[in-house]
């Protein structure tokens, strides 16, 4: 039985639980998730099965074992010119992005929704960030307790 999400490309622009999650959700129903992290990897990577315990390796963290779960990986900076015309390109192909990052950081590396939406029309832009692209909360960073 052939997974129903297979031939959907998705562009994680994310480092965030929720963004990993559903990405590995759409990437267990078969959709090629392609997962951008930075050039030293991952937060998620160094996540700590407990507190206090040593720092794991980049493929041992427990978080990052069940979150990048199916991904592939693309490493690249976004302050790098010629890395950002890869993820522009890649976003022109990609059927659905998938983002955490604020909105400002996203305009000035030219990735944000008008931009790769006019690139590409198909495209559906998700951002998962906890109080939203626009309006007076925008800037607030959640914490656990707000997640809880």
């Amino acid at each position: 039985m052939t997974p129903p999400l297979t031939g959907l490309l998705v562009l994680e622009l994310g480092d965030g639980v929720a963004t990993g999650y559903c990405g590995r959700l759409l990437a267990g129903f078969g959709a090629t998730v392609v997962k951008v992290e930075p050039p030293a990897g991952s937060r998620i990577r160094q996540a700590r099965a407990v507190p206090g315990a040593p720092p794991p390796g980049s493929e041992e963290s427990p978080q990052w074992l069940h979150l990048g779960m199916g991904k592939r990986s693309l490493a690249v900076s976004l302050d790098r010119e010629s890395d950002l015309e890869a993820i522009t390109a890649l976003a022109t192909r990609a059927d659905v992005v998938l983002t955490d990052q604020h909105p400002a950081r996203l305009a000035t590396a030219g990735l944000d929704y008008d931009r790769l939406g006019a690139a590409n029309p198909r495209l559906v832009y998700t951002s998962l960030r906890p109080f939203g692209d626009w309006g007076p909360y925008r800037d607030w960073q959640a914490e656990n307790l707000n997640a809880f």
